[in-house]
């Protein structure tokens, strides 16, 4: 199974760290400030898990896959 990030919003801070760093452009800011991944764009590389301060992003197994 592949894995996706998923982003806990209770965590998120809107930075946008995450987005820059996402070289599959599967992450986006949403209007209330948080930051969503796009499951279907998503390549579990990790850099935003890796990057983020707050551990808001956590790669999980996608059953979808």
């Amino acid at each position: 199974k592949h894995k996706t990030a998923k982003i806990d919003r209770t965590k998120c801070i809107g930075c946008g760290a995450c987005i820059s760093v996402c070289p599959a452009h599967a992450i986006q800011m949403m209007s209330g400030w948080y930051c969503v991944v796009q499951t279907q764009k998503c390549i579990g590389c990790g850099r935003c898990t890796e990057l983020c301060h707050r551990k808001a992003p956590q790669l999980q197994k996608d059953y979808n896959s």
